[in-house]
């Protein structure tokens, strides 16, 4: 279900906000990079000071990603996955004057850039990204540092409560030859990527799902793709009947692409086949997903103890540096010579200061 942001101020987010907004303000680096015009620069602040501002900083440069955010310069940009079949994005922020959007797919398990990262997430995340990029003709050159706030007043702001994992969202890009380019080394891999050509059809006709099941007809569209929808949410639904509510509500939105709709009475039978299937092999597919979330974590957990112990080594350099120098050594000095922020410091690192 599509809802829309509230006018927010910093006062209030708090447990009271949409789940949509307040995962976003709690996944926000402590101190992201934010400003009211691009051309100007921006600088890190506080992040009750930066969600006041029209443009923030959604991932942890270098560290990691949870959001998949894509620069749409068009009109009427906002509808461009709907158009496309492809999954709906978490956040959409529109410029109300020209209509350009910005569309960001939240990660329900980050992906973790440094200290032992997952090869595999990496390498998925690199396809996802230059996939969703030609399919959406978004801008190839957009960064993905700051975006648009969906926090801030000045935008249009639709959301959807749902998170994806890399699986779910790499599922439209089957063509990809996964083998080949498993083969590559993961420093090579961008660059090859860049080079080469996702093919994604360009029409409503099955992505998500083999082209040849859309050419045989709508029940089967209608069933291939409903399946694969039930496959995804099925994890997230406590009971059968309203996994059954969901995916009938999903073939019906399907049913508006045909000029002569499917009977109710087929579209009933449909779903109830869907659902009694998916539920009986539940367990199977909540366990996949946690395993491959896990696995995330895992990787996770130890890319956060690599950059913490560089941290560390980072910042008795920095210290020792100083008292050679004859300079007084104080975390803002540390703040300066390192590029960890003082809040971090003070957080995460004071410890090595007890000597000083």
């Amino acid at each position: 279900m599509i809802i829309f942001s509230p006018n927010t101020d910093a006062s209030l987010v708090s447990p009271e906000l949409s789940p949509v907004f307040q995962r976003f303000y709690d996944a926000l680096p402590d101190r992201p990079r934010a400003t009211d015009y691009l051309e100007v620069g921006s600088l890190p602040c506080p992040k009750i000071a930066a969600i006041q501002r029209r443009y923030i900083q959604f991932n942890k440069k270098n560290y990691w990603v949870k959001y998949l955010t894509y620069d749409l310069d068009y009109e009427g940009s906002s509808l461009a996955w709907y158009d496309l079949d492809l999954p709906a994005p978490t956040l959409i922020t529109i410029n109300p004057s020209n209509g350009h959007a910005h569309l960001s797919y939240e990660l329900d398990t980050p992906v973790h850039l440094g200290g032992h990262p997952s090869r595999k997430a990496i390498y998925y995340l690199l396809v996802i990204r230059q996939g969703y990029t030609q399919a959406l003709q978004a801008d190839t050159a957009y960064t993905g540092l700051l975006s648009k706030n969906p926090l801030s007043n000045h935008w249009e702001v639709q959301a959807s409560d749902v998170v994806y994992d890399l699986f779910r969202l790499a599922e439209p890009l089957r063509s990809i030859s996964w083998k080949e380019l498993e083969k590559i080394s993961l420093d090579q891999l961008e660059e090859k990527i860049k080079g080469s050509k996702i093919e994604l059809p360009t029409q409503r006709d099955g992505v998500g799902f083999r082209q040849e099941y859309a050419e045989r007809g709508r029940n089967c569209f209608c069933f291939e793709h409903a399946r694969f929808y039930s496959y995804e949410i099925v994890k997230n639904c406590q009971t059968q009947s309203e996994l059954e509510k969901k995916v009938k509500a999903h073939i019906d939105q399907l049913n508006t692409d045909f000029e002569e709709r499917l009977p109710e009475s087929e579209m009933r039978s449909t779903s109830r086949s869907i659902t009694k299937w998916t539920w009986d092999k539940r367990d199977h597919f909540i366990q996949t997903s946690q395993k491959f979330s896990e696995r995330q974590r895992q990787r996770a957990f130890k890319s956060h103890e690599s950059r913490r112990n560089q941290s560390e080594e980072k910042i008795i350099e920095a210290i020792e540096k100083l008292k050679m120098e004859g300079k007084r050594v104080t975390k803002a000095a540390i703040s300066r010579e390192t590029s960890i922020s003082r809040e971090g410091i003070s957080r995460y690192y004071s410890h090595l200061f007890k000597k000083v």
